[in-house]
């Protein structure tokens, strides 16, 4: 699926649709800087009820407690500052356990291979470009 988005309210309703719809729990953003994976990650923490999300760059993780029939919790890591595997924060953990949604932006600069949604975010002349792979 490939769409154009033009701002950020309709990249944050993108973020809800792909949290009502996906059966994946792990959701990889990839895009450069500005093209929209914290706003994506807004919506989608907003279908769960989380509010007053913001970019995980410097704390590299954040974890929400969810009230979900299939999940307990919801994690939002950014592995742009990430230096090492992230084994610090228990990322194989995490990612091994079944209880939490996991949405990664910059999973491309950690050397864990992971295969689940990937969502690529492009900025375009038009706005955004969107494929979800």
């Amino acid at each position: 699926m490939e769409i154009i988005i033009d701002n950020e309210e309709e990249m944050r309703n993108f973020g809800k649709k792909i949290a009502s719809e996906t059966k994946e729990r792990i959701i990889l953003l990839e895009g450069d800087l500005g093209s929209g994976k914290t706003t994506f990650a807004k919506g989608f923490c907003e279908y769960f009820g989380i509010r007053d999300v913001t970019s995980p760059t410097f704390v590299i993780m954040k974890k929400y407690e969810i009230k979900n029939e299939n999940f307990d919790y919801l994690y939002h890591i950014d592995c742009y500052r990430a230096e090492t595997d992230l084994q610090e924060i228990g990322i194989k953990e995490i990612l091994d356990n079944n209880n939490g949604i996991v949405i990664i932006e910059w999973p491309e600069k950690i050397n864990q291979k992971i295969k689940w949604k990937r969502i690529k975010l492009e900025i375009i002349p038009e706005g955004r470009r969107v494929t979800v792979l």
